[in-house]
């Protein structure tokens, strides 16, 4: 059907300096873009009601999603007391889902992601749609990491209906630089 063809699509790109990290912003519909953005090694980082819609539209998808909630009461969830957005949400949401790309994906103990190395994390808006708050969160993932961990290029992708999400230019950490007219997910 032709209007599920995408072609390019309009972002926003920063890079974290000194490490290879690319942090993109979508506008647009997850759902739409959802064929757009899968890669062999990209993992969704979404709740599992939307990973189940963006999965039936675009079954590569499948097997390539990170455990954010366990599907039952019984198991052990991997972010306990999960708060998607608003000023009470999780803090360091971004930190977090690397943390876990790196951590289930090579475990194989959760279904919904293959075990694969994960470059891409695709996910939504969350927290309070800070570029900030997402950036500091990013910084706080690689001040964690030991320094003797090998650092493979990564990236994020954020996708947001609203036009006014990521766009407080004047909260962005001097250790992120925009990268202008950057029209490549994966250089």
């Amino acid at each position: 059907h032709p209007n599920l063809l995408l072609g390019d699509y309009p972002k926003t790109t920063y890079s974290l300096l000194g490490e290879a990290f690319k942090l993109h912003i979508v506008h647009g519909d997850l759902l739409r873009l959802a064929p757009a953005l899968h890669t062999p090694t990209s993992a969704l980082a979404v709740r599992s009601a939307l990973r189940e819609r963006i999965v039936a539209r675009c079954p590569r998808w499948l097997g390539q999603a990170l455990e954010l909630q366990s599907p039952f009461s019984w198991e052990r969830n991997p972010i306990k007391g999960l708060q998607w957005s608003g000023p009470k949400a999780t803090p360091m949401l971004a930190k977090t889902m690397l943390e876990l790309s790196l951590s289930q994906a090579g475990s194989g103990a959760f279904p919904s992601l293959k075990p694969m190395a994960v470059n891409h994390i695709v996910t939504i808006s969350h927290g309070t749609a800070s570029l900030g708050e997402v950036m500091n969160a990013v910084i706080a993932y690689y001040d964690g990491l030991p320094t003797m961990m090998g650092r493979r290029p990564r990236e994020m992708t954020i996708v947001c209906l609203d036009e006014e999400d990521y766009t407080d230019v004047h909260t962005v950490p001097h250790q992120f630089q925009f990268l202008p007219n950057d029209s490549s997910c994966t250089d």
